[in-house]
Order: C-alpha cells, then sequence, then structure tokens
C-alpha cells in the first residue's frame, strides 16, 4: 500500500509542476507579446520604391553575347576522340563494349551486335 501512495504522490507532484511550467511558458509568450505590441516598427517606410525600366531596357538590348562555338568544338573534339580510340582498339583486337561494364550481367553490349 506504500509504494501506491508514493507513485500517487509523485503523479501529484508532476502533473504541478508540468502544470507550473505551462503556466509560466504562457506568461513569458503574453509578456513578450506586450512588448512586441508596444514597441514601434522596426523598420520605417518613407519613401515608396521606384523601379526605372529603362535602364533595365538599356541592359537587355546591351547585354553581353555568349559565345558557344569553343564549348561546341570541344564537345565535338571530344567525340572525335573517343572515335579515334575506339578505331584504334578495333584495330588492336580489344573487344568493344559499348555501354557499361562487360562482367555486369546485361551490361557490356559488344559493338558488332548494337543495330542503330
Amino acid at each position: 500500500m506504500g509504494t501506491l501512495f508514493k507513485m500517487v504522490i509523485a503523479f501529484g507532484i508532476g502533473v504541478a509542476l508540468l502544470k507550473g511550467a505551462q503556466h509560466f511558458w504562457l506568461q513569458a509568450v503574453q509578456h513578450r507579446m506586450e512588448e512586441a505590441a508596444q514597441a514601434p516598427p522596426s523598420f520605417a517606410v518613407e519613401t515608396p520604391v521606384i523601379a526605372d525600366f529603362s535602364k533595365m531596357q538599356q541592359y537587355i538590348d546591351n547585354r553581353p553575347q555568349i559565345d558557344w562555338k569553343a564549348s561546341q568544338q570541344a564537345g565535338f573534339q571530344g567525340q572525335f576522340q573517343e572515335m579515334q580510340l575506339r578505331n584504334q582498339a578495333a584495330q588492336m583486337g580489344a573487344p568493344q563494349i559499348a555501354n557499361g561494364i562487360p562482367t555486369m550481367p546485361g551490361q557490356g553490349v559488344p559493338l558488332q551486335y548494337m543495330h542503330h
């Protein structure tokens, strides 16, 4: 019977402590809300923002042009070099792998069996 009595007392103390913590937390939040309502706004709107679109149009009309020729040429050179390496490997008798690793199931189909 003593253990049951101690459990009821402990439960009552726990409920009282939680109720007190909730009460103090609620008071603190209400106090901060009252302070925020009484404080002046942290920003002052004095003049409206004016957007000058004539300068934006001037920038759009005179924007720098991007030259894509160098990147296109690099891509073509990379493809050409890969083609040359494949041709060289084929001449040397190396197995040609189209995709993936030849030891993985379903991967590594030899090029001579691929039909595009």
